[in-house]
């Protein structure tokens, strides 16, 4: 399986533990031939976005600049007929049965090791 999910909304860290936890994740994704990293992180009470999604929105702009992964679509920004949804599908077949997938998920993030 080229694809793992990593669900910060049933664990609840702090913000510092997510990103922490998250960066670990890539380098043993990367280890592990893993393309595509699904993070769960909710989208918050207020349906505004919780503090993690509001910190990873900053996070993972300058990790991609600081190459740790290739790129990022925002479950809000999903669109199946996308070009990136269609390198996703095609490095990570595995992802095509994903339900969330089926529609624009604001408390997702898919990230492209």
């Amino acid at each position: 399986m080229k694809y793992m999910i990593l669900n910060f909304e049933s664990e609840r860290p702090t913000v510092d533990e997510a990103l922490a936890k998250l960066e670990i994740e890539i380098e043993l994704c990367k280890k592990q031939g893993i393309t595509v990293l699904k993070v769960i992180h909710g989208y918050g009470s207020s349906g505004k976005g919780g503090a993690i999604k509001k910190a990873l929105k900053t996070w993972l702009v300058l990790k991609k600049r600081q190459k740790l992964f290739k790129d990022f679509v925002k479950g809000e920004e999903w669109n199946s007929l996308s070009a990136k949804a269609e390198e996703i599908k095609r490095i990570c077949p595995d992802i095509i049965g994903d339900i969330e997938l089926y529609h624009a998920n604001a408390g997702i993030t898919l990230i492209i090791i």
